[in-house]
């Protein structure tokens, strides 16, 4: 990009400087501006609210090649057009993309001679001359273009390039990319005398666009108007047959299908105990925790927007009955604007086989997106986990003895769900056993001693009676391990 001197510049401005007009509604969402500037350079413009009900941009299929605009605008059933991009013999592309109805043409490539504009669902992007960047799969709608004329919204000065004052044709959009300009300026002749591209490059910045690029002009410039008809003066006296057209659908009702949204997030913060994305309950219990995320685009969150378990669809082991469904958690406790952050509140159910699962997430609105899809983070970059135990400590019953040979064996106490893998204390055991052996007692649920001091298998504790000195030991032992928990002693014989 070439300096240029102040003065060049003002003189730039001096000839953009528009004359008193009105923008006029020409359907839902679409105006027109009529307007002639010094020079004089006659101006048409269309302003496309690409988010208003009904709104879509058109573009030429390889079929309908080789029409005048008003034919094709006509054909297509849409409420404006103007002319499209450069074209060579049997109306193909020249060096560049033409894509119509989600149907690249047998002859669209991407060179990096000539650059692209592009529209598809929620979508639209430009990509510069000099960039080899094949369209992505979502571009329903394209047509080639050369040079790039505003740039981050400040007009790019080519140098003079595209010689000298012609009739021209560009198209830009805005920052937020939800107004489209399509702009023609008339020339060849006393009453429009045509720009250079460095004008008409100041032409497009001065409606606000962020994005804009050249399309095919001289004899092929052309606006069409429903009910209007051509709107400006080609210069061959009549309307020039082209290769293809870009036109705008307005029906005041029905999806905007090109209307720029985008859906993001990014990590805040957890209210999961400890502050971390680890949550521990027992196992077939539910235990509660949020995530806090930051919306980082262009839509607000609501009920439609959804935390979500992956892989997508697939239900989660964790899932809580409170959830919308195994495969959804839910939305966030309130409205999020762009901006700001939202948190989500739910419950997770802990299977019921003790161990540890790590839940990854994503979120989705309905119907319209998965985040990974638009501004993201992938799937998967968000997770939390959930321990399921065995479960804490439980009370044990009383332990003591009482007179008589192998007496009947207590009832151990209940362990409870979690925590340690020990159990409670023993019951009531009859005194003087005669079977000094080891035995298992109750499991981590309780269980019974069987008589004579020799008590029945299980997992927690051992009992040891001993007929010589009448001591009882009950010990509760985790996996592989033993050790003493309780030493009872019952007296001397």
């Amino acid at each position: 990009m070439r300096a240029r001197s102040l003065a060049g510049w003002l003189a730039l401005m001096t000839c953009a400087t528009p004359a008193a007009a009105q923008w006029t509604g020409i359907a839902p969402g679409v105006e027109l501006l009529k307007r002639t500037d010094p020079g004089p350079r006659r101006v048409r413009a269309l302003r496309v609210d690409l988010c208003a009900a009904g709104v879509k941009i058109r573009a030429t299929t390889s079929s309908e090649r080789g029409k005048r605009t008003s034919s094709w605008a006509t054909g297509a059933g849409v409420i404006a057009a103007v002319n499209g991009g450069f074209f060579k013999s049997g109306f193909a592309p020249d060096q560049g993309v033409a894509i119509g109805v989600g149907q690249a043409w047998p002859e669209s490539n991407d060179t990096g001679v000539r650059g692209y504009i592009g529209f598809g669902f929620q979508k639209l992007a430009h990509s510069p001359a000099g960039d080899v960047t094949q369209p992505p799969t979502w571009m329903e709608e394209a047509v080639n273009g050369d040079a790039t004329l505003v740039s981050g919204g400040t007009a790019v000065n080519c140098g003079g390039c595209g010689g000298g004052r012609n009739p021209r044709t560009a198209a830009g959009y805005t920052a937020d990319k939800r107004t489209l300009y399509l702009v023609t300026v008339d020339g060849r002749s006393s009453s429009s005398i045509g720009m250079t591209i460095d004008e008409l490059a100041v032409l497009m910045a001065s409606f606000g666009v962020d994005r804009a690029m050249n399309l095919d002009g001289g004899g092929s410039t052309t606006m069409w108007v429903n009910g209007q008809g051509v709107v400006n003066v080609p210069s061959d006296g009549s309307e020039r047959v082209v290769g293809n057209h870009l036109g705008v659908f307005a029906t005041g009702s029905g999806s905007a299908h090109n209307c720029y949204r985008t859906y993001g997030s990014e990590y805040v913060g957890s209210g999961f105990p400890g502050g971390s994305t680890t949550i521990t309950v027992a196992a077939g219990t539910t235990g509660s925790g949020w995530l806090e995320f930051k919306n980082i685009g262009t839509e607000t969150w609501t009920a439609n927007t959804r935390l979500a378990p992956t892989p997508r669809d697939q239900p989660s082991p964790v899932a809580a009955s409170s959830w919308i469904a195994p495969h959804r958690i839910g939305g966030p406790d309130a409205n999020t604007a762009p901006g700001t952050n939202g948190r989500f509140s739910f419950d997770v159910t802990a299977p019921s086989t003790p161990g540890t699962y790590k839940q990854t997430l994503s979120i989705v609105e309905e119907g319209v997106t998965w985040f990974a899809d638009s501004l993201g983070p992938p799937d998967a970059t968000y997770s939390f986990t959930v321990v399921a135990t065995d479960g804490p400590p439980g009370a044990g019953g009383a332990s003591s003895g009482g007179a008589g040979s192998a007496g009947s064996g207590g009832v151990t106490g209940v362990g409870g769900l979690g925590g340690a893998p020990s159990s409670g204390a023993g019951g009531q055991v009859g005194a003087g056993g005669s079977d000094p052996g080891w035995g298992d007692a109750g499991q981590v649920t309780g269980g019974q001693s069987s008589t004579g001091g020799k008590s029945t298998s299980g997992n927690n504790t051992r009992e040891l009676e001993d007929t010589g000195c009448g001591c009882r030991a009950i010990a509760a032992r985790p996996k592989n391990a033993w050790w003493v928990d309780l030493l009872g002693i019952k007296g001397a014989r």
